[in-house]
């Protein structure tokens, strides 16, 4: 990863030359970072490096996070099903069952029928 200030650098470099290759092998980055970097300067006036707001959203909100361990509280061994169901929540059982493991930090254990 390139400081803020080697990445102003070479906005400034390629801003003079607008000789992307040159300015790359300069750096030792790709023309592709120096095209990109200037992109970004252009449009938002900043190299810095971007947040990691982008990707794929949570599947269950903050909201619903809560009302699953509410309900997991209530009744300790409520399955997966039962849990979309009453919660009418729109998630795979396989999902929630690691959302609920790796998010509410639950230990699974099967529903034993005698």
């Amino acid at each position: 990863m390139l400081s803020i200030e080697t990445r102003e650098r070479l906005v400034r470099g390629y801003e003079r030359t607008h000789n992307a290759k040159m300015i790359a092998q300069a750096y030792g980055v790709s023309e592709r970072e120096v095209y990109k970097l200037a992109a970004q300067m252009r449009e938002t006036g900043s190299v810095e490096p971007r947040t990691g707001n982008c990707g794929r959203k949570p599947k269950l909100s903050e909201e619903d996070l809560k009302r699953v361990d509410k309900a997991i509280q209530a009744q300790p061994d409520i399955t997966f099903g039962e849990l979309i169901r009453n919660l009418e929540l729109d998630i795979s059982e396989s999902r929630l069952g690691r959302i609920v493991r790796e998010k509410l930090g639950y230990s699974l254990k099967k529903k034993v029928i005698h």
